[in-house]
């Protein structure tokens, strides 16, 4: 998991400017009894709260009916520059009330963020950026507009304060009304032409596609494309009418309505080139009964697939259509499904792609192509998808669903344009060839589903058939494991629990609700999962797979927790969280709760790559986590102590024009002093009560830091003990009596001895095994070396009077052994090939010198059976007369001509066997 490094930093803490963006009471909007309004859904709104929406860096909040903007790089560069120049840092001026000021003219004085008015008359619940950045859906609970966004530039000006008036279209003025049903979701077509192609979702199971264009106000008037799914789950041809009910006309009851209940809904993919080719047109919805639905191709009139996308559509489809010729040679009939996909991706390759100029000058041209028009625009209803009993619950309420992409190998995708996100900056090398489907229910639970068959093209026949077609089968997920993200005894509010995509890897992701922020990882189980998926042998999958279930499985764990029980006027809902990953920033997740800021700086993770095994990564991240000392999160004043109080105005608010007079004369008693006295007392005691409750947290916030801190001085203590036992110096007798221990030193010499010796007996077995090692060591001999072996093997055999071996490529050496006879140790094994034919040549011409070697051996033995007799006849002989300095007898002493010629025959001798003179010597020496 990515690690925790900080908490909220001090630059979205107060007094700084950007405390200042999320705090909702700065505005001035107050009712008339002195309390401020919550920027939140009230409590009979159910649905997402998506009040927070990012643009790279910059922020988008909403704030009632407005939208306030703000750069955070640009936040957090002012907060520096005022800790840099304190002097310069603007006063504090005294707050205006709400009857001094309107609250849509309020604006930041020193210019840290802008204020985005709407032409909006309803409080705003979500917030949604389309693909392109250039558009923002602002959804209210009925209502649907896109304003369009300034360019950064144009925001960032710190000069201009006043309130920016957004150019906003109403989507279907006489479609999403309140009087109609509300909102479920709002998404975007991630292959709509120039990203400006919306899907809205309402509660009555309706999908509605807008193709919105801004130089086209009719183009937001009415949908080009509108689905009524209560009626599209029950049609049997495609001339069946399939879209919603006119407004205004009574809506009639049928027993299929009764769970088609829309909770939430969202595209498939994202529209990359390395997913599957039929996710990004295809939209899930989640149904609040728990039952889930799909529709494939969902294409706008004009759409902009990926570079990638239709070459490998087209691949998959033509591969199919053949193996099931194949199949119709052998008596296998093909199913009209695959027929209506050849037909379909025909059409689109017999078109050409229409070129149209992009957003900017600078950029490339786009190539759009047009939806075929063969097949009915309206594809069929596929679910609802068959999930194992055992895994759901008997009732389960869906509040939000998220739909990760299978991912195609490297062979199906080329390069994109715009890459993933996650893929790009963590450099993720596995994926899944699955399609997971996540679900989220209110009360906190997540599914993790897996949708193996993958979802495909599916559309209604063309007319009412005569014939039976062969029952498809149902469309089925496999619950592979369901997370809880609240503790048992952990009550969760009445709220609507959303899912936050990660920038960081497209396998995880965030869940909000109100008591924290999660963080889940698919990457313990990922790669093992798809191994199975790619294996080629099916024999025991089954059980490894349950191996793989039964396994810790998706990593889990809390980033964020709110603590909304001290604090009775806490919001209900929290936004959904962002993140963000940038070179200022760094990895970042932020979301808003009471008026502030909630954020943490996460490490990013290390992406689990081939080159670095599982216990090297386990090892590095226990290495990173012992590094740095725990976090924890920083102390946010209550916004009781800095709201406003209602005293001053109670006058004005609460006492009538007519009983004014009587606060200013003495006191009488009488049911409109007790009224008065009443009320006062009411707005008294709800102010002190909510200082109390802000006191006692800050009570408790400063026991636990003393603690901590009691703590961290034991822990202190002991690593300070630790080290001077380790190091033998103890100044103040701490370590007095404890045995092992001394002073000066010793214990550290001790160890630092043994650790030598230690040292020395290693480096000797290790010198004893090298040399060992290098005596068994054997190499090949050389062509010389050979020839010289060969040579002694022929003189061995002609003194022994033997015939020599015609295999000789034996490695060996020679050696003398105790008797004088010459010995050769064979080591190693017979050489086959040229090398032995050489050798064996070598052998058949020393048969040619054993006459020369046998006279010269006869020769030397002559000369050794006349010179030891007479050498031992000298020696035995003492009487005689010593004659010099050699002690030899005069008459028995060697004459000097005879020396001389014995000296001349063994020099020649020498000189005959020059090349190798080791041998000769040794061979001389043994003769003597």
């Amino acid at each position: 998991m990515p690690r925790v490094l900080s908490y909220t930093p001090t630059w979205l803490s107060r007094p700084s400017p950007g405390f200042q963006f999320f705090d909702t009471a700065s505005q001035g909007q107050e009712l008339n009894s002195g309390e401020r309004t919550k920027t939140v859904v009230p409590t009979e709104y159910a649905g997402p709260n998506r009040v927070l929406a990012r643009r790279n860096t910059e922020i988008f909040m909403v704030v009632g009916k407005h939208v306030r903007w703000a750069d955070l790089p640009s936040l957090k560069d002012q907060w520096q520059r005022l800790q840099e120049t304190p002097s310069r840092a603007p006063k504090v001026k005294r707050k205006k009330s709400a009857l001094e000021i309107q609250d849509e003219d309020v604006v930041p004085e020193d210019g840290s963020y802008r204020v985005l008015k709407p032409s909006i008359g309803e409080p705003i619940r979500q917030l949604c950026i389309s693909p392109n950045d250039n558009l923002m859906a602002i959804v209210t609970s009925h209502t649907v507009h896109i304003a369009v966004l300034p360019s950064p530039d144009l925001l960032n000006v710190e000069h201009r304060t006043q309130p920016i008036k957004l150019k906003t279209y109403t989507i279907g003025p006489t479609t999403h009304v309140l009087s109609q049903s509300s909102i479920a979701s709002v998404l975007w077509h991630p292959l709509g032409e120039a990203g400006n192609c919306l899907v809205t979702i309402t509660t009555d199971s309706v999908v509605r596609l807008w193709e919105f264009d801004p130089k086209n106000r009719w183009s937001a008037d009415s949908p080009a494309l509108a689905i009524d799914l209560k009626r599209l789950v029950n049609a049997t041809s495609g001339n069946d009418n399939v879209t919603p009910s006119p407004s205004g006309r009574n809506k009639v009851f049928t027993s299929d309505a009764a769970g088609m209940e829309t909770a939430s809904g969202c595209f498939g993919g994202a529209g990359y080139g390395d997913e599957s080719p039929w996710s990004s047109m295809t939209l899930w919805i989640a149904m609040t009964g728990g039952d889930i639905y799909a529709l494939c191709p969902l294409l706008p009139t004009k759409w902009q697939p990926p570079t990638s996308l239709l070459p490998t559509l087209s691949s998959a489809i033509v591969e199919k259509a053949a193996s099931e010729e194949e199949g119709g040679a052998k008596g296998i009939s093909t199913t009209p499904q695959d027929e209506n996909q050849l037909a379909w991706i025909s059409d689109i390759d017999k078109q050409g792609p229409i070129l149209t100029a992009g957003d900017s000058l600078l950029s490339q041209k786009i190539e759009v192509f047009k939806r075929p028009s063969k097949l009915s625009p309206i594809p069929r209803l596929q679910g609802p998808f068959q999930m194992s009993p055992e895994s759901i619950g008997d009732e389960l309420e869906i509040s939000d669903i998220y739909v990760i992409a299978a991912k195609i190998g490297d062979e199906g995708s080329t390069d994109h344009d715009s890459s993933l996100e996650s893929d790009s900056e963590v450099g993720e090398e596995q994926g899944l060839s699955a399609t997971i489907v996540c679900l989220m229910t209110r009360e906190g639970q997540v599914y993790v589903c897996l949708d193996l068959e993958g979802v495909e093209a599916q559309w209604l026949p063309q007319k009412v058939l005569t014939r039976s077609l062969p029952p498809t089968p149902d469309p089925y997920l496999v619950v592979l494991e369901v997370l809880d993200t609240l503790n048992p005894g952990e009550p969760c509010l009445s709220e609507w629990p959303a899912f936050s995509q990660d920038v960081g890897s497209r396998y995880s992701f965030f869940t909000t609700h109100s008591r924290g922020v999660y963080y889940f990882s698919f990457h313990p189980w990922l790669h093992n999962l798809e191994k199975e998926f790619q294996s080629v042998d099916s024999v025991g999958m089954p059980f490894r797979i349950q191996i793989i279930r039964d396994s810790p499985g998706t990593l889990r764990e809390r980033i964020l927790t709110f603590d909304q029980n001290s604090d009775p006027e806490s919001e209900p809902s929290v936004p959904a969280c962002i993140t963000m990953q940038d070179s200022e920033l760094g990895y970042f997740l932020l979301t808003a709760l009471n008026s502030q800021a909630h954020a943490a700086m996460l490490d990013k993770p290390y992406p689990r790559s081939l080159s670095l095994g599982n216990s090297s990564l386990d090892n590095l991240a226990g290495m990173i986590a012992h590094a740095h000392a725990p976090t924890r999160s920083v102390y946010q004043p209550s916004p009781s102590f800095y709201a406003r109080s209602c005293l001053p105005t109670f006058i004005d608010t609460h006492v009538q024009a007519r009983h004014r007079r009587m606060v200013k004369e003495e006191i009488r008693l009488s049911m409109v002093t007790l009224d008065l006295m009443t009320e006062a007392h009411r707005v008294l005691s709800r102010e002190t009560h909510q200082l109390g409750v802000a006191a006692s947290q800050l009570f408790v916030r400063c026991q636990t830091l003393q603690d901590a801190l009691k703590g961290q001085i034991l822990l202190a203590g002991e690593v300070a003990r630790r080290t001077d036992q380790v190091t033998g110096e103890d100044p103040e007798g701490l370590l007095d009596g404890i045995e092992g221990t001394g002073r000066a030193g010793a214990v550290l010499e001790d160890r630092i001895e043994k650790a030598s010796e230690r040292q020395r007996r290693l480096a000797e077995r290790c010198e004893k095994l090298r040399r060992g090692v290098k005596k068994i060591e054997s190499r090949e001999l050389s062509e010389r070396e050979k020839a010289w072996k060969v040579e002694v093997e022929g003189m061995i055999a002609a003194v022994k009077g033997r015939k020599v071996r015609k295999n000789v490529g034996k490695v060996g050496r020679v050696e003398a052994s105790e008797d004088g006879e010459v010995v050769l140790e064979e080591e190693g094994e017979e050489e086959e090939g040229e090398d032995a034919e050489d050798a064996g040549a070598w052998a058949e011409a020393s048969d040619e010198t054993d006459a020369e070697y046998l006279r010269r051996y006869r020769e030397v033995k002559h000369l050794k059976d006349n010179l030891i007799p007479r050498a031992k006849d000298v020696s035995s002989d003492g009487d005689g007369k010593m004659h010099g300095d050699n002690g030899f007898q005069e008459e028995n002493m060697v004459p000097s001509h005879l020396r001389r010629k014995k000296a001349e025959e063994i020099r020649k001798m020498l000189d005959h066997e020059y090349a190798n003179p080791c041998i000769s010597g040794q061979f001389l020496l043994h003769l003597w």
